[in-house]
Parts: structure tokens; C-alpha cells; sequence
């Protein structure tokens, strides 16, 4: 049982999620102890790699009953992190957050280097999810000091790709494209295509956000390829990116397809939970029928469910289609607060409102991510 635990390791940090959890299922009915938490924690991790936090939900909860009955306090913490960090994916705001102060409370007092660090990387990756920029990128920087000591290279790259991510989000996008340069690296010397996956997630995020569509368009076709031949679970994802893709290119008919194949691909309930309600969202936005009401009512589905991120996006899409500078400075004000500026200063040009007093800190945060821009990013900026 313990080698089957190291093989399913091994198979994640390869990409191959369900020979993973085949390995985890043989194992669990053999383990006992803290082994067997250990393993359930990890059996939730891959299921939530694999989209299904439900699952990882219920195998999450069962290492915390285990951790209970034998009085590890330190892995109780831990695992209540987790809990709370699948519990965000699934819409559960309230919920994760009284699990994220159970948790961090036991690992103050109990947990150990190894506990503070998935603790605090279960925070980086539910402020991520959740469009808390800086928090994010504070988050995996901490985590990636740590990883390089405490984990595999493959699993150190992969916290490196994370925290790109959260750069783009923040601003700083040289930075960011430095760290994926890093783990490309990594990815070519351990031949780990999961990396490459998700390096390339990360460039299409960028591209996006930075209004660089050609980069965009050339970065959503090498993911289709890599999709297509290492991981067709996450077909959802690419269409949901490439749908962004077409929408910011103003080729709505485009859009509306991808969405299309994105919902096929996504499963109804508490597992497709977040992600229908992006691709809902993008749907709306290129509709050639707009209904106010509707986009108003999945906007406050998705802020009640704790996507801000998401909400922000929207809302600036809902003061455009609305010609509403009101809801435009709100969404300003919300990315902003999160930490977003490139999408703050979207939200501050569609309301035209630049001489408005709300916009001076966004104007100093768009100043800053100039200073931030790789040399050959600055001219179109």
C-alpha cells in the first residue's frame, strides 16, 4: 500500500490523475493511521485535480474523521485547510471560510513546518480561485521558498506556475513570465507534461488580460494540442479559455461555439459548479440578445458563491453591454480592492470616468505595472 502511495505520486506529477487514484483505492484499505490520513488527504488533492471536488470533498472529510479518532491534531489543521479550499471551489464561501479559522487555529498550536506550509498553500490557492490577487501571489511566493525544500522539483514547478499566475493578476507580468520560463525548465528536465499544461494555462491568463490577442490566439492553440494529446478531461478548461479568446477578438458566433463545447464537457452539480458559471457568464457576454436582468442575476450568483474575480470581469462586461458607468466604477472599485489592476483599469475605460477621484488609485496601480512590463510588452502598453 505505501509503494502504491508513491507510485500514485509519481503518476500526478506526470498528469496522470485517474492512474493515480487507482493506486489510491487499492491503498486506503490498507492503511491505518496516520499513513491512511495522509493518503485520503492526497486522494482529495488528485480528485480535485481531476475536477471533481465533490469527491475530494468526501475523501477530505473522511482523513479529518481519521485524524480525529487518533488525535492528530496537527493533520486535523491541515486537512481543515483542504477542506476549506475545496469547499471554496464549489460555492461554499461561508462554509470555507469557518473551516479555514478551525484549521489555522489547530496548526498554529499544533502543526509543524511541513503543516504551516500546505495550510498556508491551501490559502494561496482559495484567495487564487477566488480573484484575491495580491493575497495569491503572497501566498505561493512563501510556498515556493518552502516547496524547493519540501517537495519534488516537478511539485516545486508547479507552485512556481501558480505564483506566475498570480503575477499576471497583480501586475506584474515580467516577472511572471520569467517564472514560467523557470518551470519549462523544470518540465523539459523531468519530462513532466503536466507542467507544460500548466505553463501554458498561465500565458493564455496573461495574454488575456493584457490585451495581446495574437499571443493569446498563438498560446490557446498549443494548449489545444497539449490537451488533446496528454489531457482531454480538461477539454472544459481549454474551451472555456479559448472562448475568452474569441470574445476578446469581438468574434462573438466564435464564442458561443466554444461555450458550447465547454458546457458538454463540464458536469452538472457541486463538480461543474464554478466552472459552468464562468462559461454561463461568457455566454451572456456574447449573446447578441442581452437581458439585463439575467446577467444581473448570474452576477449575484457568483458573488454570493465568493468568485470575485469572476464578479468583477462580469460586472465591467455588464456596464459595457448597459452603458452603465455606475456598475463600470464598481467593478473598478471591486479589482481594485482585489488587487487586479489591468482589469480595474478595463472597468475605469469602459465607464470613461478617468477624471473621476475613484480613479486615482487605479491610475497609480496602472503606473506601477508599467514600470513591471517585459522591454518588448511596453510599446503597445
Amino acid at each position: 500500500a505505501p509503494m502504491r502511495v508513491l507510485r500514485a505520486r509519481a503518476r500526478r506529477n506526470r498528469g496522470e490523475s485517474a492512474k493515480a487514484m487507482d493506486d489510491l483505492e487499492a491503498a486506503l484499505g490498507h492503511l491505518e493511521g496516520a499513513d491512511l490520513v495522509d493518503a485520503l488527504a492526497f486522494a482529495g488533492a488528485v480528485e480535485d485535480d481531476m475536477q471533481h471536488p465533490s469527491a475530494a470533498e468526501r475523501y477530505v472529510a473522511m482523513g479529518m474523521l481519521v485524524a480525529g479518532e487518533h488525535h492528530l491534531l496537527d493533520k486535523l489543521g491541515s486537512l481543515a485547510t483542504l477542506h476549506g479550499r475545496v469547499l471554496a471551489r464549489v460555492g461554499f464561501s461561508q462554509e470555507a471560510d469557518d473551516s479555514f479559522e478551525r484549521g489555522l487555529a489547530l496548526v498554529d498550536a499544533h502543526g509543524s513546518d511541513v503543516q504551516h506550509f500546505y495550510a498556508s498553500l491551501n490559502q494561496a490557492w482559495t484567495a487564487f480561485d477566488r480573484g484575491w490577487m495580491n493575497q495569491a501571489e503572497q501566498g505561493y511566493a512563501a510556498a515556493l521558498s518552502k516547496a524547493e525544500q519540501i517537495e519534488s522539483a516537478v511539485s516545486a514547478a508547479d507552485k512556481e506556475i501558480a505564483l506566475a499566475r498570480a503575477r499576471f493578476g497583480s501586475g506584474d507580468p515580467a516577472r511572471a513570465l520569467e517564472g514560467l520560463a523557470r518551470a519549462r525548465t523544470v518540465a523539459a528536465r523531468t519530462e513532466a507534461p503536466v507542467l507544460e499544461f500548466l505553463a501554458t494555462i498561465a500565458e493564455v491568463e496573461g495574454a488575456l488580460l493584457y490585451e495581446r490577442p495574437s499571443e493569446a490566439q498563438e498560446s490557446v492553440a498549443r494548449l489545444r494540442t497539449i490537451v488533446e494529446a496528454s489531457f482531454p478531461a480538461w477539454v472544459n478548461r481549454l474551451a472555456t479559455l479559448q472562448a475568452r479568446v474569441h470574445l476578446q477578438s469581438g468574434d462573438r458566433r466564435a464564442a458561443r461555439r466554444a461555450v458550447k463545447e465547454g458546457l458538454e464537457a463540464t458536469p452538472y452539480g457541486a463538480n461543474g459548479a464554478r466552472l459552468r458559471a464562468e462559461l454561463q457568464a461568457i455566454e451572456h457576454a456574447a449573446s447578441d440578445q442581452w437581458s439585463s436582468q439575467q446577467a444581473a442575476e448570474l452576477n449575484d450568483r457568483i458573488i454570493q458563491a465568493g468568485w470575485l474575480g469572476l464578479a468583477a470581469w462580469f460586472m465591467t462586461v455588464r456596464a459595457e453591454r448597459d452603458a452603465d458607468t455606475d456598475v463600470a466604477m464598481i467593478a473598478a472599485g471591486m479589482a481594485h480592492r482585489l488587487g487586479n489592476p489591468m482589469q480595474a483599469t478595463r472597468a475605469v475605460s469602459v465607464a470613461e470616468r478617468w477624471d473621476d477621484p475613484r480613479a486615482d488609485s487605479v491610475a497609480n496601480a496602472v503606473e506601477r505595472v508599467a514600470r513591471n512590463l517585459p522591454d518588448d510588452w511596453k510599446s503597445g502598453f
